[in-house]
């Protein structure tokens, strides 16, 4: 019987299938925290952390990305290779929605957010029984450098990254020391995206 009721919950394993090829990462973070910490309740940062998760999630699966994982107020998703090329207009598109949400109620906050193009995997990993899929890959590596780079909030990219964009998207970003800066008070057409 015992036998019976461990086959019950265990989960089954996942497939070993991945995905590899050029792809886009995109990582969204709430800026300054600590300075929220200061003037909310630990409950109403909580409520106001995980609405603002719920608003990025809904932004990005609107233009297609996939979630790979929440890391405190941060956002990690991703546009698989075989989305590409439209990936890369599609990040850009929510990147710049989800820099453009900084007010929730009476509470402002900033949304600092970077994405990268560039060869990734999805892949299950973990012990058998624990597995789960997750992005790892220089896409990963090359948004989470420029996300600590950003200090404020807007949306940053690469050269490469902003070379794969059309002349009207490219257009709202300013280009600082390799990188490309758009900042949330810049306008900017929040068009549909290709999927």
């Amino acid at each position: 019987m015992f036998s019976r009721f461990k086959a019950f919950f265990q989960k089954p394993e996942p497939d070993p299938e991945c995905f590899v090829g050029l792809g886009v990462v995109l990582i969204s973070d709430l800026c300054n925290v600590h300075l929220l910490a200061e003037r909310l309740t630990p409950i109403e940062l909580v409520k106001l952390t995980n609405r603002t998760l719920e608003m990025q999630t809904k932004i990005i699966r609107r233009h297609g990305g996939i979630i790979d994982k929440y890391i405190g107020g941060c956002v990690v998703a991703y546009w698989p290779p075989k989305l590409m090329p439209g990936a890369v207009s599609a990040a850009s598109l929510a990147a710049v929605e989800l820099s453009h949400q900084s007010k929730l109620r009476r509470i402002s906050f900033n949304v600092r957010v970077s994405f990268a193009a560039a060869e990734f995997m999805v892949a299950a990993f973990g012990p058998a029984g624990r597995q789960r899929f997750q992005a790892v890959g220089r896409a990963y590596e090359r948004a989470d450098t420029m996300l600590k780079r950003l200090r404020e909030g807007g949306v940053m990219t690469d050269a490469e990254t902003l070379g794969m964009l059309d002349a009207d998207q490219r257009t709202s970003f300013e280009i600082s020391d390799g990188y490309a800066i758009h900042r949330a008070s810049d306008s900017f057409c929040l068009g549909k995206s290709s999927k």
